[in-house]
């Protein structure tokens, strides 16, 4: 009788390794797969709405102008008591 235990937990070891390996590797793969689909779901969806992409020299970038939001909430009256 102990004998048959013995083999079942043993078996039952495995078993419980067995499935965390492919839960390891589910886990890898989900994450691959929504890495390499998410650029191209979303370059597809911009297409789709008209959107192309920038040339470098296209972009522009501008400077913030008076304080930030950031600034302005930290020096509200009643802020930080």
């Amino acid at each position: 009788m102990q004998l048959i235990v013995l083999r079942l937990n043993t078996d039952i070891g495995r078993s419980l390794q067995r499935a965390a390996a492919l839960q390891r590797g589910n886990a890898t793969l989900s994450i691959e797969g929504s890495e390499a689909d998410s650029g191209e779901r979303v370059e597809a969806l911009a297409h789709g709405l008209g959107m192309t992409a920038a040339s470098p020299g296209q972009l522009r970038f501008r400077a913030a102008a008076g304080r930030s939001r950031a600034e302005a909430a930290a020096t509200a009256p009643g802020v930080g008591g």
